[in-house]
């Protein structure tokens, strides 16, 4: 008798389960924002970029000879699933250039992911610790190496030629702590791009604004 009261009772959480995940997917199939989620990006070598998405998962697809699954996540909204992970930002001559959410909320920097445009397959990854900032619409991106923070680099996204300029030993690391910044980004500022010049703020571990200059001819 107990056996049977428990199959019961495991059937109806299961039925209950099974009522909620349809509802899920009901509201997220007539959510307006979702309607239009799987339009597809085509890119200038024939290949294609697409989202796919049932009630279990949404996935976004690079597709030309073969399809690569370049995210996938289970039991998230469609448009939600978009602003998390890898995000594509804009095709480029040598690559296609993504970012990687890390959270879909403030403030935490991306990564920068640099994509195949054949096989679509990750060529190269600037991490969040390592990225200071970056324009798509000037076609550029700011980082440094490594975590010595001693090589800086501009990267002209156009020509995928890198402009170094050297940073003093623990210059970046005693400006972090001395002026309580958790990313990169919180100690450099003001970028301008002026014809072969690159200009932005650097801030001291003194708290001082210091102006840099890059050649980037």
């Amino acid at each position: 008798m107990n056996k049977r009261i428990f199959l019961i009772v495991i059937t109806m959480v299961l039925s209950t389960y099974a009522q909620d995940s349809d509802q899920n997917c009901y509201e997220w199939m007539h959510f307006e924002r979702n309607k239009s989620f799987t339009d597809t990006t085509f890119l200038g070598n024939g290949a294609m970029l697409y989202y796919q998405w049932n009630c279990d998962s949404t996935w976004l697809t690079f597709k030309k000879e073969e399809e690569v699954i370049l995210k996938s996540y289970l039991d998230c909204d469609p448009f939600l699933c978009s602003s998390l992970g890898l995000t594509f930002i804009k095709e480029y001559p040598s690559y296609l250039l993504f970012i990687h959410n890390w959270s879909s909320g403030c403030c935490t920097p991306p990564d920068l992911v640099f994509i195949d445009k054949s096989t679509g397959h990750e060529k190269k990854r600037i991490g969040n610790w390592q990225f200071i900032w970056g324009d798509a619409d000037e076609d550029y991106a700011l980082y440094f190496t490594d975590t010595t923070y001693t090589d800086l680099v501009y990267l002209n996204h156009e020509t995928d030629v890198e402009y170094p300029y050297p940073f003093e030993s623990k210059k970046v690391r005693e400006s972090l702590d001395n002026n309580g910044a958790m990313y990169l980004h919180d100690i450099f500022s003001n970028y301008d791009k002026k014809y072969n010049s690159f200009i932005f703020k650097f801030t001291t571990e003194n708290g001082d604004s210091e102006k840099i200059v890059m050649n980037i001819k």
